[in-house]
């Protein structure tokens, strides 16, 4: 039997609820040589057979016994939580090729005529801001 198998049996035997029970395993101070090792144990047809036997692990190996547990959140890209979406970011630049009484791509809600299409809030815009018109 595989260290990893022994330890995912373990960890089905500390949280009998777990059903998909990934284990993963590397060297440590690894060089490009050390190796990796990964494995799905389905826990769904725990037996009683199995139970006993991780008991036994745990005990001659003495495996996941000083257990320190390490929580944490991972974000993925893009961010969308609540805090992203507060602004809403609009596109200035004019779009060509939109239809001008289609919803304006920049998001705003307003049709393309009266927001980033409308060439005269255009000017406005860059007069404004110092960019001439």
């Amino acid at each position: 039997m595989r260290f990893v198998e022994a330890c995912c049996m373990v960890t089905k035997l500390m949280f009998p609820e777990a059903q998909d029970i990934i284990g993963i395993a590397t060297e440590s101070g690894r060089t490009a040589e050390g190796s990796e090792d990964a494995l799905y144990y389905d826990a769904r047809g725990w037996t009683e057979a199995e139970r006993a036997e991780a008991e036994s692990l745990q005990r001659d190996l003495n495996l996941l016994t000083q257990v320190t547990r390490v929580e944490g959140t991972e974000k993925e890209y893009p961010d969308v939580s609540p805090a992203s979406m507060s602004r809403p970011v609009f596109n200035t630049q004019p779009i060509i090729g939109i239809p001008r009484k289609q919803p304006c791509p920049c998001g705003s809600g307003k049709k393309y005529k009266r927001c980033c299409g409308d060439d005269r809030r255009q000017r406005k815009r860059q007069r404004r801001s110092g960019l001439g018109g």
